[in-house]
């Protein structure tokens, strides 16, 4: 019987230590957090710390140009005390003009009379500015802005002062700002037309775009010629500003040049009744080019007679009398 029971006790122990315990399992949800609720002492919650105003819009944007007549806004991110707004506004150069509100978070700036023309403005609103809570700006608020300035000419071609312009050159006027309304060139009647020249010049003036003025001469320019070419001050543009001066500039045209002639220079073996053939850049004064003329033989220095004509067509040599052929080389 006590080997019996040692038996029994040994068989228990294997057994005991041949089973593995199963861990529990592990998840990823955690433990519920407990909530304590505040003990309710019958005490007025703290009120939140308000925060300082913020400007959230201008009206014209920083750095923006402006009509004449045009308010000025701020409009922030909260009531604010009217008083202390009225107080911190400034405007430079100073404008006379009053501050209305319209509603508890946009003021509104209108001028007595209008903003000068071409003239940059500075608004600021200082820090003593303070919220319908009475808190401050952190710090001052400040825009910039431009009001329309004059028209004016931005370039022009040919450029002032220029020499040797053809006859037939096209003048080309830029304004800085549109002049004109959009429109298309068959369309252009009644549409100004700025340009005027001293000699007079006949031709047609096209707008190109609102902005850019073209001037075609009918006959071309005289050569040999200076011309004074104006845009006369009080031309309007579309947004109402005004050239305040003329605009004006000189240019001169081509000067009368030989620009071939018959022989060429150096030209060797020439026939011995040539027929001399000078051709020039425009038309020319024929009395004064017969004055000015000159042929002499190198060898002699005596002059060679001879008669003049004048023709239209281009350089040509007419056949030798003799009938022979002539190789002229240069």
């Amino acid at each position: 019987m006590k080997k019996l029971f040692t038996f029994i006790t040994i068989l228990l122990f294997t057994a005991a230590c041949q089973i593995t315990p199963t861990p529990a399992p592990v998840t990823d949800t955690p433990a519920p957090r407990v909530q304590t609720l505040p003990t309710d002492t019958g005490a007025p919650p703290t009120p939140e710390t308000p925060f300082p105003p913020l400007v959230l819009r201008t009206v014209p944007e920083n750095g923006a140009e402006i009509a004449l007549d045009t308010p000025i806004e701020l409009t922030f991110d909260q009531p604010m005390d009217t008083a202390s707004v009225q107080k911190a506004f400034r405007i430079a150069p100073a404008v006379d003009g009053t501050l209305n509100w319209v509603n508890d978070t946009t003021v509104r700036f209108v001028p007595s009379q209008k903003f000068s023309r071409g003239e940059r403005y500075r608004v600021t609103l200082a820090e003593a500015a303070k919220s319908a809570a009475g808190v401050p700006l952190n710090r001052p608020a400040e825009i910039t802005f431009e009001t329309v300035g004059y028209l004016a000419v931005s370039s022009v071609q040919p450029a002032p002062d220029s020499d040797e312009i053809l006859p037939d050159t096209v003048i080309t006027v830029l304004f800085n700002r549109p002049v004109v309304p959009l429109t298309a060139i068959e369309n252009q009647a009644g549409l100004p037309q700025p340009l005027t020249f001293t000699p007079p010049v006949r031709g047609e003036g096209v707008w190109l775009n609102t902005s850019i003025f073209q001037f075609t001469p009918k006959d071309g320019f005289d050569p040999a010629t200076e011309y004074t070419a104006r845009v006369a001050a009080g031309l309007t543009a579309v947004d109402g500003s005004v050239m305040k001066d003329d605009f004006v500039w000189q240019f001169r045209t081509e000067s009368p040049q030989v620009v071939a002639s018959y022989p060429a220079e150096g030209t060797q073996y020439v026939s011995r009744t040539p027929v001399i053939q000078l051709a020039f850049n425009q038309p020319m004064n024929h009395d004064s080019v017969e004055t000015a003329f000159r042929l002499r033989n190198v060898a002699t220095g005596k002059p060679v007679k001879g008669t003049f004509e004048w023709v239209d067509k281009g350089l040509t040599q007419p056949p030798s009398p003799d009938g022979n052929d002539y190789f002229y080389a240069s």
